[in-house]
């Protein structure tokens, strides 16, 4: 469907570069979500005109950065980010980016600096909140964690990631009533097996061994 609207734009205007760096964020995504290489060779081709047709646009840079931290390419990424944000100090997207890039290269205080940067500049977005959250849930500093996830609730109610990290950081504080809490809400808005799984747990550490049987 999004690949449908931006080639409706481009109808318009072939030359239209933001749709193409959409197109190109749209293959990368694909790609995480269901692993066909070949969608990395069409972001690429996307990427590709975007750049060639406007360089000076933030959110194509953004689009390379995605692409590149997609397939490992580290330094490449961190590149198109910083790029991108040389245009546009407040472009949210690749600061998330290279936060996640930082946590992999275990650079861990400038991760945690470009991803509470992204939430001071728009602290209407929960993606940057769930990204900050999840940087700490990883850091062991569940409290902090669990904090970053209900903004992100709240902003988000019917984000079912979203509650369910919320439950996995209860959890690993050990409020299961919380955590139960949670996983049921997340399942309300989409059962998945993990929900399910965890919430029989939640249950089993709460001493509530017929609702975990269930």
């Amino acid at each position: 469907s999004a690949l449908g609207w931006f080639d409706a734009a481009l109808n318009v205007d072939p030359e239209y570069a933001a749709a193409h760096a959409g197109k190109c964020s749209v293959y990368v995504k694909g790609y995480s979500e269901v692993d066909d290489p070949s969608f990395i060779a069409q972001a690429e081709s996307a990427c590709a005109t975007a750049l060639a047709l406007n360089p000076n646009l933030d959110i194509v840079h953004t689009a390379l950065g995605d692409l590149y931290r997609s397939s490992g390419q580290w330094s490449d990424a961190e590149s198109a980010y910083e790029k991108a944000l040389t245009i546009d100090p407040s472009n949210v997207a690749s600061l998330i980016g290279l936060g996640t890039i930082y946590t992999r290269q275990k650079r861990l205080d400038d991760a945690e600096a470009s991803l509470r940067k992204a939430v001071d500049i728009h602290p209407g977005d929960y993606r940057a909140y769930n990204r900050l959250g999840s940087f700490l849930f990883r850091s062991g500093r569940f409290p902090e964690a669990i904090e970053q996830y209900q903004y992100v609730v709240a902003l988000q109610p019917d984000d079912m990631n979203g509650i369910a990290n919320l439950g996995s950081a209860y959890m690993l504080i050990g409020d299961f009533a919380a955590g139960a809490a949670a996983y049921q809400r997340a399942i309300d808005i989409e059962p998945t097996k993990t929900a399910y799984s965890n919430l029989g747990m939640m249950h089993y550490y709460s001493g509530n061994l017929d609702a975990a049987v269930d």
